[in-house]
């Protein structure tokens, strides 16, 4: 089984990308889930809400916020309710430091009430370094947070040392573009503190599986492309 953590849909600059195209590309990679949201640049949560409605075996929703918005904690409760299973954040793409915490406090408070994770951009920028992760994972250790991108590669190192260091950070593999930094991540955290993810529709979803595939090779296969994420997403036994 194949479990995406990273996947968008809707528009963003003139281009349309539908829950009908995202399929179409699981469908071929043999990917049996995803998690989706839209993309940051326009948000659009009511598309992922009727995309999840109508393939529900399929599509898992994340809500996207944009903390700065004053209706960001409303509209994170609202899609909650409605049953989306996360929440998604992009310091960068939003312009905060994902631990100035009279923003993100709230939000990650309404994840703790709801029990689901959050996954945020984690590459390597200076509002969404590894130490911001830690800090806010340590604030809030109720909180699964997933750290997409696990920090490019200048901060791998960082991003490999707050998942081993924090039992609630994990790391998660879209658009990694060296299998060595997933073998570092497996072996400095464990198997059990990795996610695979694609970052649909912007990688190719073949060559991410079959880097992930080696890097995790067979012994962590199973943890990394599902175990791992349907267990934060209260699903293996563990209560949401």
């Amino acid at each position: 089984m194949i479990i995406d953590a990273h996947t968008h849909i809707g528009r963003v600059r003139g281009r349309t990308f539908t829950a009908g195209d995202l399929l179409g590309r699981l469908d071929a990679a043999g990917v049996d889930r995803a998690v989706v949201f839209s993309f940051v640049e326009n948000i659009d949560n009511d598309t992922v809400a009727e995309a999840a409605r109508r393939h529900p075996d399929r599509l898992i929703p994340f809500a996207v916020v944009n903390p700065w918005q004053d209706d960001a904690e409303t509209e994170l409760r609202r899609r909650l309710d409605d049953g989306f299973r996360g929440v998604k954040l992009h310091p960068v793409r939003h312009g905060y430091p994902l631990d100035r915490r009279e923003l993100t406090d709230p939000l990650f408070e309404i994840a703790a009430a709801a029990r689901v994770p959050v996954l945020s951009f984690g590459g390597d920028d200076l509002f969404s370094t590894p130490d911001r992760f830690t800090s806010m994972a340590r604030r809030h250790p109720s909180v699964d947070l997933i750290m997409a991108h696990m920090g490019f590669s200048n901060e791998r190192d960082g991003a490999q040392r707050s998942a081993t260091e924090n039992p609630n950070v994990y790391v998660e593999t879209s658009g990694v573009q060296s299998a060595r930094y997933i073998v570092g991540a497996v072996q400095a955290a464990g198997a059990e503190k990795v996610v695979f993810g694609s970052n649909i529709p912007h990688e190719d979803l073949a060559e991410s599986i079959a880097m992930t595939l080696t890097a995790a090779g067979p012994d962590h296969a199973d943890a990394v492309f599902h175990q791992n994420l349907s267990r934060l997403l209260g699903e293996n036994g563990r209560p949401a």
